[in-house]
């Protein structure tokens, strides 16, 4: 589960950065959760049955 804290004056920028340079407006304690998670390209591929 996500919990989305939504602030009315950032929502434009955060909007612009994110159409514009793919920038995710994100808390620094989400980006550290998110830098600890592997990446999914570290995953193995599924195997086909």
């Amino acid at each position: 589960m996500v919990n989305y804290l939504h602030k009315l004056d950032d929502m434009e920028h955060n909007h612009e950065a994110y159409a514009e340079r793919g920038e995710v407006a994100a808390s620094p304690e989400a980006r550290k959760w998110v830098a600890a998670v592997p990446s999914r390209k570290a995953l193995p591929k599924p195997q086909e049955n």
